[in-house]
């Protein structure tokens, strides 16, 4: 692989390696299905915005993890008039999250790829028991020379201090050689411009994008990574000094 920009590649593991929509889909409708509960067509568009509003909340340090585990269900329940112990509820669907492990395609072949040439680490917000369940079902974890989870380290993306400490884990001393990739842009993309790490954002959907979070780069597909890699791809005028 002549030419490399990078040696240190921090994939994010939900929406960029794992297909999250889909196990999402699946975890909460079996665990509608386990609770004796008929799933209605309605339930999973406003779960996932009750949800995305308390993943917004944990990364700006609002609420805790564990906060954010059984209250997103709470108020799921309140909006739907669900009659069900969202403290039941919550560890039933973990474990089935836990169970859907869909890489994206063509991952698990450029993962076998870059492993050989490059560092690779995993960067994630997510709950420890169902990244950890996810990628061992994937089989992908000896690809990965760290797998970093916030909710180990106590701190998540997209606060700088996370990203200190995964370049720290992989050793890194030239935080130029490091490139993080995912579809987050106030998780992954914002986050790693305030710590001066080239970005790649992960946008198969072709979402719109924000003028104030730039990334280094921006892919459809994982096969535009590679001439990335190669040396090849551009960069953009990435903004700086995001709060």
């Amino acid at each position: 692989m002549p030419g490399i920009m990078y040696h240190y590649i921090l994939f994010d593991a939900d929406g960029t390696l794992f297909d999250y929509e889909r196990a999402e889909s699946e975890a909460l409708r079996g665990s509608f299905e386990r609770s004796g509960i008929p799933f209605q067509d309605d339930y999973l568009p406003r779960y996932r915005e009750i949800n995305g509003g308390f993943w917004r909340r944990f990364e700006n340090k609002e609420i805790t993890l564990d906060f954010l585990r059984v209250e997103r269900f709470a108020a799921f329940f309140r909006d739907r008039g669900i009659d069900l112990d969202p403290a039941v509820f919550s560890p039933l669907y973990i474990s089935l999250l836990g169970e859907g492990a869909f890489l994206f395609p063509g991952a698990r072949e450029l993962l076998q790829e870059l492993h050989q040439t490059l560092v690779l680490a995993i960067i994630t917000n997510g709950i420890t028991e169902v990244q950890k369940r996810r990628i061992a079902k994937a089989g992908i974890g000896h690809f990965f020379r760290a797998l970093i989870i916030s909710e180990e380290i106590g701190i998540s993306k997209p606060d700088p201090a996370y990203f200190e400490h995964a370049l720290q884990v992989l050793g890194v001393s030239d935080r130029s050689e490091a490139l993080i990739v995912g579809d987050s842009l106030s998780s992954d993309i914002k986050g790693g411009i305030n710590s001066g790490i080239d970005t790649c954002w992960f946008n198969p959907a072709g979402h719109k994008s924000n003028p104030d979070i730039v990334p280094t780069h921006e892919i459809g597909s994982f096969h535009e990574l590679r001439p990335i890699l190669d040396g090849a791809g551009t960069r953009s005028p990435a903004k700086t000094g995001l709060s």
